[in-house]
C-alpha cells in the first residue's frame, strides 16, 4: 500500500507540490495572524503556481535526459522548442500578473465599498456620513466583487491549463 501511495505521489509530484506548498504558505500567514497578508497570499496563488511550473520546466531542462528533452527529441529543432516552452511560460506568467493587478485593484475597491457601507451605518460619523445610498454602495460592492471573481477565475484557468500541460510532459515515461 505504501509503495502504491509513493508511486502515485511520484507520478503526480507537480500536483502534490502545488497542492501542498500553497496551503502551507496560507497556514503560516494565518498562524501569524497577519490579516492583510492573508488576502495577499490568496491573491498570489495563481502567480505562485506560474512560478512553480517555471521552476519545474527549468529544473527539468537542466537535465539533459529530462522529460522536455525526451518530448521534443523527435523534432529537428528541439532546442528552439525548449526556448518556446520557456517563452510560453513567461507569457502565461505576464498574463497572470497583469490579471492579478486588476484583480487586486478590484478586491481593494470591493473592500473599500464594504468599509464605506459599514461606516455609513456608524452613528459616530454624524454629518460626515455618506448619504444613505446603501443601494449604490451595494451595487458597487457587487460590481467589484464580480469583476474580481471573473479575473481570478481567468487566472486560475490559465495557470491550471498550463500546469496540466507541463505535468503531462513531465509525467511521461
Amino acid at each position: 500500500m505504501i509503495d502504491n501511495i509513493g508511486g502515485w505521489l511520484q507520478h503526480n509530484l507537480i500536483v502534490f507540490i502545488a497542492v501542498i506548498l500553497l496551503p502551507i504558505k496560507f497556514t503560516i500567514v494565518r498562524l501569524c495572524r497577519d490579516q492583510e497578508a492573508e488576502s495577499v497570499a490568496v491573491l498570489a496563488v495563481p502567480e505562485d503556481l506560474c512560478y512553480v511550473s517555471l521552476g519545474l520546466i527549468a529544473g527539468d531542462m537542466i537535465n539533459g535526459a529530462g522529460a522536455f528533452h525526451r518530448h521534443y527529441a523527435p523534432s529537428t529543432h528541439a532546442s528552439i522548442d525548449l526556448v518556446i516552452v520557456v517563452g510560453l511560460n513567461l507569457f502565461v506568467a505576464v498574463f497572470v500578473h497583469r490579471l492579478s493587478q486588476i484583480c487586486t485593484a478590484q478586491f481593494k475597491l470591493w473592500r473599500a465599498a464594504q468599509k464605506a457601507m459599514n461606516a455609513d451605518k456608524d452613528s459616530k460619523q454624524g454629518e460626515l456620513a455618506l448619504p444613505n445610498e446603501s443601494d449604490n454602495l451595494q451595487l458597487l460592492m457587487n460590481r467589484h466583487f464580480l469583476l474580481f471573481c471573473i479575473g481570478y477565475a481567468f487566472q486560475f484557468t490559465a495557470v491550471l491549463l498550463w500546469l496540466n500541460w507541463v505535468a503531462k510532459i513531465i509525467a511521461e515515461p
